[in-house]
């Protein structure tokens, strides 16, 4: 796919693409209840946020969901507590752009290219 993960020091984003677009990723679990929370925002530095809900106990794509940086912002509220901004899943569920199938494609496109 041609990404690359940022520097470990880069806190506003995970993975830049070739054309430089910045983006950062969160996940959780399927075991958590709609009212759990992702890893807080820390920075909203980046052109788009990926949210990915994983089967729990297995690698398997539930839901995955792409928003701009504007829109995880204002979804998101202050926490003094992580000095951050966590997330509900509830919001992310309907947030953005569903984008399950095209993440799942690729993960079989990697998973593939790694098969012995």
């Amino acid at each position: 796919m041609g990404h690359g993960h940022g520097p470990n020091s880069t806190k506003s984003h995970d993975i830049t693409t070739p054309v430089g677009a910045r983006i950062q990723v969160k996940g959780v679990g399927d075991r958590t209840t709609a009212s759990g929370k992702f890893n807080p925002f820390r920075s909203f530095d980046f052109d788009t946020a990926v949210f990915l809900v994983l089967a729990a106990g297995a690698f398997e794509l539930v839901l995955a969901r792409e928003v701009s940086s504007a829109e995880a912002e204002s979804i998101s509220g202050y926490s003094k507590h992580t000095i951050g901004r966590p997330d509900s899943r509830a919001s992310e569920q309907r947030a953005g752009v569903d984008v399950t199938a095209e993440m799942r494609a690729g993960y079989l496109a990697l998973d593939s290219a790694h098969a012995p």
